[in-house]
């Protein structure tokens, strides 16, 4: 996985001026440290269960912070709209926040926590908006 910083416009697989990614993180690379609530890690972890997607499979990511051939994995992208932007995340964000004590923005978090259930309608229309940027391959 290449290392994207934080709330940038290029998103792995789209790049647009309402995209924001979140959480490519890199081995070598600081990030931000922090503790989160437990709300926002259980509806991280509910997002992540069957996420939307645009893209079928654009490789996997492995972290890169954990040491050994047994690193964790992922293969999708976690996709939270807002009224304003959409964030793009890798699905091992949450692998990133238990393990490797990873903060997301503030933004990022209380848009998470205020999103609707992935592919509900109400997440089908919020996203609706993004969806020439989320196809705009970076």
């Amino acid at each position: 996985m290449t290392h994207i910083p934080e709330l940038d416009q290029n998103c792995y697989f789209a790049t647009g001026p309402r995209l924001r990614a979140i959480g490519w993180l890199e081995s070598g690379k600081e990030f931000e440290i922090g503790s989160v609530d437990g709300e926002f890690l259980d509806r991280l972890k509910a997002h992540l269960h069957d996420p939307f997607g645009l893209v079928d499979f654009c490789g996997s990511h492995v972290c890169s912070l954990c040491a050994g051939a047994f690193a964790p994995h992922g293969n999708c992208e976690l996709i939270v709209p807002t009224e304003e932007v959409c964030y793009v995340a890798p699905a091992l964000i949450a692998h990133y926040v238990e393990a490797h004590r990873y903060r997301p923005p503030a933004a990022f978090i209380e848009a998470l926590v205020n999103c609707p259930p992935q592919k509900s309608a109400s997440y089908m229309a919020r996203i609706a908006p993004f969806l020439n940027e989320l196809n705009n391959v970076a």
